[in-house]
């Protein structure tokens, strides 16, 4: 599925993946936006286990933690929705509409 041709494992689909990185980036911008407004620069992003599946997440994301794991929910179905939108209808989503789904 992925265009750089690589095979669709867990991991490479919602975290290496071109478009899924482009997610996590925006959802740490977001996030950042949330928290601190004059600092619109994003929060630096959390490693594949702490994104995915929750494990050991940073102090920093701790502090705002329901908002982080509404954000985290968030892209992982964003990027489900968009991987079997390409699967099963042929349509690949947009950066544009991928973080207007976010």
């Amino acid at each position: 599925m992925c265009s750089a041709g690589v095979d669709e494992t867990i991991i490479h689909r919602f975290w290496d993946c071109g478009p899924s990185q482009h997610v996590w980036g925006f959802v740490s911008v977001q996030l950042g936006k949330l928290t601190q407004p004059d600092e619109s620069n994003g929060w630096p992003l959390a490693n594949w286990k702490q994104a995915l599946f929750g494990h050991r997440t940073p102090r920093r994301y701790r502090r705002v933690g329901k908002l982080w794991l509404l954000l985290r929910s968030i892209a992982i179905w964003n990027i489900w929705i968009a991987r079997n939108d390409k699967v099963f209808n042929q349509v690949t989503w947009s950066k544009e509409k991928m973080e207007q789904t976010v």
